[in-house]
């Protein structure tokens, strides 16, 4: 039924973490290991979901930090998706320090 339907406005766009950043994250001081995720969004927008590679992170508000613990060093994709199904994505790599 939703054939042909095209939906207005644009879609969310990544705020945090920045585009090329890398994150670093601390044995010493793990309470800080915190990646903030957060978009941008047009005004129609209650609820955006955030997703790591193919896992689900939580569900947060337009220009609200939701925060991000990785268990571990890597690349990853970071992929925000509105209600209306458009989306962002950019990739992120976290790299271990002692």
């Amino acid at each position: 039924d939703c054939a042909g339907v095209v939906s207005s406005g644009s879609g969310p766009g990544i705020t945090a973490p920045l585009r090329g950043s890398a994150y670093v994250m601390r044995g010493s001081q793990p309470e800080r290991n915190v990646v903030p995720l957060a978009a941008h969004a047009d005004a129609d927008i209650g609820n955006l979901y955030w997703f790591v590679n193919d896992s689900f992170v939580g569900i947060g508000k337009p220009n609200v930090a939701v925060a991000w613990k990785p268990a571990q060093s890597g690349h990853y994709l970071v992929r925000v998706i509105d209600e209306h199904g458009r989306a962002d994505a950019r990739e992120l790599v976290v790299t271990a320090a002692p």
